[in-house]
């Protein structure tokens, strides 16, 4: 991706769009079936959680949105993968 299209400081919202896509398509009960998609949390930026229970420790973590920005020559290359 050419930095000339798109400033390097707005990159970090592909990590926070992704993650929020990730979370939303969890929610989907094709996804993950009708009861656990609704449990799916995202603790930003990046990490999801499924609620197991009532209280603050019944979130288990299930996955996570990991992004690896390289800069060269005007250009960004980016990756973004999930857990």
């Amino acid at each position: 991706m050419s930095l000339a299209n798109f400033p390097a400081n707005k990159l970090v919202f592909l990590q926070y769009l992704f993650s929020l896509a990730v979370a939303e398509a969890c929610r989907d009960e094709t996804v993950l079936g009708p009861k656990v998609g609704e449990q799916v949390r995202l603790k930003w930026p990046n990490d999801l959680y499924a609620v197991v229970g009532e209280g603050k420790e019944d979130l288990r973590k299930i996955g996570g949105v990991l992004v690896n920005t390289s800069f060269f020559g005007g250009k960004a290359d980016i990756v973004v993968g999930t857990l």
